[in-house]
């Protein structure tokens, strides 16, 4: 969007960050479906950006200055540090929240070594031995030994492509149309269970092993899938209908007891000040 705002054009943009102008468009044209404003006026030659898109942009850009300062508060703290940080977290969350954290951390403390521990689904049990767990709970009062990181929940999503060829279904029973994507094994049940009433009854069509493996289905097309809210921020999935979302739950980071010279503790102090700045996790006004 920055590059957009920048070029006033998404052939320019595109150009700019070495990707395709198509990627640019549907970057932008999913973040406008999932805001509900446009941010950019398209009516002349020249794309400008309406005022919501620079008013939307100048948050954005303080987000990234405060992503900036994190990295450079954790530079100026203990350069010295030696150790090993065991990380744990859900799979969906590592290239969507971890990532800016471990290449900032990894800059910051280059002589502390980071081991990730990866778990499908949030609600799985996370590594036991960890330092550090990226962890989902429903409780209504969060634990006071964690820190509350933001909100996510599941809801309704397919690909723009799928939707494009297939339409976008408005109601519960426009849904007998589409192909569904559920998990089957592992006791889980069916994602689709609670958006089932008396008059709708979801029947799956496409069934998967696991949660990433229904995402994946998911994004390539093979149809509607029930997905964590922070896997929306996927260039290629669009939410559809919102009303159904599941109740929302906290995401927390929790940190084991450790000496306060441990480098756990410069690594939640870091993840905390990045993540709470990453708007698929904080949209807690937008969740239900």
């Amino acid at each position: 969007m920055q590059a957009a705002a920048l070029e006033g054009s998404f052939v320019l943009a595109a150009q700019r960050l070495g990707i395709s102008q198509a990627s640019v468009t549907r970057a932008i044209a999913s973040l406008e479906r999932r805001l509900g404003i446009p941010l950019f006026d398209r009516s002349s030659a020249q794309v400008r950006m309406t005022d919501a898109g620079v008013a939307f942009l100048a948050h954005a850009r303080r987000v990234t200055e405060a992503l900036d300062q994190a990295g450079a508060a954790a530079l100026a703290g203990l350069p010295q540090a030696r150790g090993v940080v065991k990380v744990a977290a859900p799979m969906g969350l590592a290239a969507i929240a971890l990532a800016p954290v471990l290449t900032a951390f990894a800059m910051a403390h280059p002589g502390v070594s980071v081991r990730c521990s990866f778990h499908e689904s949030p609600r799985e049990s996370p590594d036991p031995g960890a330092d550090v767990v990226l962890a989902m709970t429903s409780d209504r009062t969060p634990s006071a030994s964690g820190a509350v990181i933001g909100k996510v929940w599941r809801t309704t999503a397919a690909a723009v492509r799928y939707l494009e060829k297939h339409g976008t279904p408005k109601s519960l029973k426009d849904l007998a149309a589409h192909r569904l994507i559920d998990i089957r094994g592992k006791g889980t049940g069916s994602h689709w269970s609670a958006m089932e009433t008396v008059r709708f009854v979801p029947a799956p069509r496409v069934w998967t092993d696991s949660d990433e493996a229904t995402l994946h289905a998911c994004a390539a097309g093979l149809g509607l899938a029930r997905v964590w809210s922070y896997e929306l921020m996927r260039s290629d999935l669009e939410e559809i209908l919102p009303r159904y979302r599941e109740t929302a739950r906290t995401m927390m980071l929790h940190t084991r007891q450790t000496e306060s010279w441990h480098p756990a503790r410069l690594f939640s102090e870091l993840a905390i000040e990045i993540l709470r700045n990453q708007s698929h996790l904080t949209s807690a006004s937008a969740s239900p």
